[in-house]
């Protein structure tokens, strides 16, 4: 699996809570539906208290399969993006305390 990640307050994006930002995601066709992706998002999830995370961020979703697998689990897609054009980025709010 190959992606892009971030973490941290992102000023200027209208959320100034901790966010971890996975994008450009690649996984190998071999080891797509095995679980991988959905583990780390599971992990994540579970333990938002202990890495004080707020939002988990998929930026760019070109991937019809995934951006179903996110709405499936509960991710909601931003609303705007910069110059008019519809967002690929979903997130999920994870605070739990």
């Amino acid at each position: 699996m190959e992606c892009y990640t971030r973490a941290g307050v992102f000023a200027g994006w209208k959320y100034d809570r901790p966010v971890v930002c996975l994008a450009n995601i690649r996984i190998r066709e071999e080891l797509r539906g095995g679980g991988l992706f959905s583990s780390i998002i599971r992990t994540l999830k579970d333990e938002a208290d202990l890495f004080g995370l707020h939002r988990i961020e998929i930026e760019r979703v070109e991937n019809p399969r995934l951006a179903d697998w996110l709405t499936r689990n509960h991710f909601s897609i931003y609303s705007w993006r910069s110059l008019g054009t519809p967002s690929t980025t979903y997130f999920l709010d994870v605070v739990k305390s």
